[in-house]
């Protein structure tokens, strides 16, 4: 069975979390900045996202999530920030059973 830490990983390597959180307009800087992400700063980065959105306020998360993220809630796949802030309100509105299974 993963642990919750290499699902996270597994995750985040999936959805290019390490695209998004480490933009670079420069090319010599962005395989220096790629080549510094460790997994360890994918959790990090993961469980500090999962606690903001406890916060149910979608704009503390706004910046974290890049315009063409993509993620997997239960009833689906939603691409973009408008339809992941879409998903997010609608989840924090419903039962707070679902809520936790969301995350």
């Amino acid at each position: 069975m993963n642990t919750r830490r290499e699902v996270i990983v597994a995750a985040a390597v999936a959805a290019g979390i390490s695209a998004s959180a480490c933009i670079s307009t420069k090319v010599q800087e962005s395989s220096r900045m790629e080549a510094s992400i460790t997994a360890e700063a994918v959790v990090r980065f993961l469980t500090h996202f999962e606690e903001v959105a406890m916060k149910e306020d979608f704009s503390l998360l706004e910046d974290m999530i890049d315009e063409r993220a993509y993620f997997r809630f239960n009833d689906g796949d939603f691409v973009g920030r408008k339809a992941i802030q879409a998903v997010f309100e609608k989840t924090w509105k419903g039962d707070p059973t679902v809520k936790k299974a969301r995350f």
